[in-house]
């Protein structure tokens, strides 16, 4: 099984077969509520439009240089050894999309690049409700369920998310790469200690988030914990359909894991250098990270950790960008 699954149940990947694809249900979007609303709009936010071309455009948020503690607690709600031990992280300013990398921002840069993505391995749910490899491997665009050019883009490899990156700095003269781990958890955080940025009940994330919800666990029957309310999806939700977090970026927590550049290490905050931490210089995993909309709700603190081979492809995983 290439994914690690140290820290989450069995359910945490969500490949769907088409069988499952004919079952999908929508449910009505789930009205945010006014707490969403005041926590969004309580820091002046900058950001800026990146033209891709073919009238789309890729907006990015401006973080500023900034210390923060990274990694959780022990006596945080599911953290994990691989999180410890917390630590101050120095990060100099730098830039983030403001959403994950959508369906149509993908496919315009396969169509001009004439990239072609990678086929390696996918995984889907059995019946047992476990991980299995896809016998069936999906492509970006035909996840195996229904997706709007508005959706993030899934079924890309971390090696898809570099190329990305390296057309997208060629096509602006700009340095773009996935966020770095450190980079990534402190847009997350923004400016937050708590396990989300919202708090530390998981139940306050309705209006932020799209996760493991009621809905979600009715419509494939699988066990294990859930988020006590209705997000208004089952599966992702367009990108930016939730309240963004102080710094101005959606979709941190749930909707699908990132990418991250790091390669991953479980001990490697114990040696992590404090200014600008780029991870182990090699590895087996890249980590992802803000769970998904098919996880258990621990899955999206903004602490949270986990590792995917860098070469293989999920329904529930995409990534977004990051700009020095």
């Amino acid at each position: 099984m290439t994914r690690i699954l140290h820290k989450r149940r069995a359910v945490v990947l969500l490949c769907l077969a088409a069988a499952a694809a004919a079952l999908m249900i929508f449910f009505p979007r789930s009205g945010r509520r006014e707490e969403a609303a005041k926590i969004a709009a309580s820091r002046p936010v900058e950001t800026q439009a990146v033209d891709l071309g073919g009238g789309l455009a890729l907006v990015l948020v401006k973080v500023p240089a900034e210390t923060f503690l990274m990694g959780a607690p022990a006596r945080e709600f599911g953290s994990q050894d691989d999180e410890r031990p917390a630590h101050q992280v120095r990060l100099s300013g730098f830039w983030i999309g403001r959403t994950e990398v959508t369906l149509a921002q993908f496919t315009r840069f396969v169509e001009e690049s004439g990239y072609r993505p990678g086929r390696g391995r996918a995984f889907t749910i059995g019946r047992d409700g476990l991980p299995v490899e896809d016998q069936y491997p999906r492509a970006f665009s035909d996840p195996g369920f229904r997706q709007g050019p508005d959706h993030p883009v899934t079924e890309v490899s971390w090696d898809d998310a570099a190329a990305f990156c390296k057309w997208l700095s060629a096509k602006t003269g700009r340095g773009f790469h996935l966020p770095t781990e450190a980079q990534w958890e402190c847009a997350a955080r923004a400016g937050a200690s708590a396990a989300w940025f919202f708090g530390d009940d998981p139940a306050r994330g309705k209006g932020f988030m799209n996760g493991p919800d009621a809905s979600f666990r009715n419509a494939y029957h699988l066990p294990g914990a859930v988020l006590p309310f209705d997000d208004g999806f089952v599966r992702t939700a367009p990108a930016g359909s939730f309240a963004a977090n102080p710094y101005g970026l959606c979709d941190t927590a749930g909707n699908v894991w990132e990418w991250c550049a790091d390669w991953y290490a479980t001990a490697y905050y114990a040696k992590s250098p404090d200014k600008n931490p780029e991870g182990p210089d090699s590895g087996v995993f890249r980590v992802i990270r803000g769970g998904s909309f098919a996880n258990t709700p621990e899955s999206s603190r903004s602490a949270s950790r986990a590792a995917f081979s860098p070469a293989a492809r999920s329904s529930d995983i995409g990534f977004r960008v990051a700009c020095d």
